[in-house]
């Protein structure tokens, strides 16, 4: 082999090298949360994991991590492994980990008698009063009633539901509930 070629083989092998050190793994604790959750948009989740980041993720730099339409940025030191959280309220990091905050919250359907889920690719339906355990200190949470209807709702630090369509439901400390009516057809 020439030595041009040599060097420039020498630097791919380097920079592969490189690339694979760079890829680290975090613990996720879910603390119970009752729906699924996704890393960078990538495959769904539902309870705690450990997940790689690394090529074609990146290590340095935000991180997302979805939750029913809410989401949840945060950060790896690439020195100390520390997760630095961008919504403190949400969730805890540590040394490549991060837990959830995670409060209960009653939803109530009102008049609705068939399914509903909190929104994402593989949540679970539920039908009636229920309380779940969900991220605290995020917004745009969505609920989905049957295949029609949905709505956005934010849950804040101290377990605040606030809905964005007013006239879709009403939040309280820890609860959420559905407005609707019941109507009878002749």
């Amino acid at each position: 082999m020439n030595k041009p070629a040599y060097i420039l083989s020498s630097l791919m092998l380097c920079f592969i090298h490189a690339g694979a050190a760079l890829a680290v793994e975090v613990t996720i604790d879910t603390a119970g949360y009752a729906g699924e959750w996704t890393v960078n948009y990538g495959d769904p989740h539902r309870g705690p994991a450990v997940v790689k980041l690394g090529e074609p993720d990146r290590v340095v730099g935000a991180h997302v991590i979805s939750l029913s339409g809410a989401e949840l940025m945060f950060n790896v030191d690439e020195k100390t492994g520390k997760v630095v959280v961008q919504q403190p309220e949400a969730a805890e990091g540590g040394r490549y980990t991060l837990t959830f905050n995670t409060t209960k919250i009653q939803i109530d359907p009102g008049h609705f008698r068939g399914d509903w889920r909190i929104s994402g690719r593989a949540s679970r339906d539920y039908r009636g009063v229920q309380t779940l355990l969900l991220v605290k200190g995020l917004s745009f949470y969505g609920l989905e009633l049957g295949a029609t209807g949905a709505f956005s709702f934010d849950i804040a630090g101290n377990g605040e539901v606030t809905v964005r369509n007013p006239l879709a439901g009403s939040g309280g400390k820890n609860s959420l509930t559905v407005k609707n009516t019941e109507r009878f057809l002749d």
